[in-house]
């Protein structure tokens, strides 16, 4: 538990200096302190490649500054579940980061989507997409 509290001090501390790169080392140090904790190692082994694959979803984040107050406090109740020893509050709270992650993501992309604007090229048919 002394790590995850440390690690959530770093969050706080890259948060107030909108360090957006430290914070997605962060998170994933957080994250993958409680999921090594489990000692299942066929599960630590699939969440370590879906979190690989994922990455790039979780990059966009540098985007959305805003996000990272509100991360920091899922965070902070993540800790708090698992500091109590209450595995269903952990749970939910885990579920309501990744829910709020989701949202986050998909109102950005939603929002570079009505920025971009296909331009034809030619009469070939096809057009080029700027944004």
């Amino acid at each position: 538990m002394d790590l995850l509290a440390n690690i959530i001090g770093e969050m706080e501390l890259s948060t107030k200096a909108k360090d957006y790169a430290r914070l997605m080392v962060l998170n994933r140090n957080f994250h993958f302190t409680i999921y090594e904790s489990s000692e299942m190692q066929l599960l630590l082994e699939l969440l370590n490649g879906l979190w690989n694959r994922s990455n790039l979803y979780r990059r966009v984040f540098t985007y959305i500054p805003e996000r990272a107050e509100q991360a920091l406090q899922e965070h902070k109740d993540i800790y708090q579940a698992c500091h109590q020893q209450d595995g269903s509050a952990a749970g939910q709270a885990v579920r309501h980061n990744i829910q709020q992650t989701v949202n986050a993501l998909l109102e950005e992309f939603q929002k570079k989507r009505s920025h971009l604007v296909i331009q034809p090229e030619g009469g070939n048919g096809q057009g080029k997409v700027e944004g």
